[in-house]
C-alpha cells in the first residue's frame, strides 16, 4: 500500500485499514486519521498547547478537545 511507506497505517482487529479524511476532533483511534486543522498541529506539541492555555489563548474546552486527539494523527 502506498501510505505504508510514508505514514503509519493502522490495522484494525479484522485486518482492514480505514482512512478518516478531514476528521477534525471526531475520530476513531482504530482508524488512520488525517486532518490539517490547528488541533492536529497542536496535538504534536502538547507543551505548547498547555502554555497557550496558561496564558489564555486556548480555552479549557479547546484544550480538552486537543487532549482527545489521536496522537498518531497525520497532519
Amino acid at each position: 500500500m502506498f501510505f505504508k511507506n510514508h505514514f503509519p497505517v493502522k490495522i484494525m482487529k479484522n485486518g482492514k485499514s480505514m482512512l478518516n479524511l478531514g476528521c477534525g476532533t471526531k475520530m476513531s483511534w482504530e482508524w488512520t486519521n488525517l486532518d490539517f486543522s490547528h488541533y492536529t498541529y497542536l496535538a504534536k506539541y502538547k507543551t505548547a498547547a498547555k502554555y497557550l492555555k496558561y496564558i489564555g489563548i486556548l480555552s479549557q474546552e479547546r484544550y480538552e478537545k486537543l487532549l482527545s486527539v489521536d496522537p498518531q494523527i497525520i497532519h
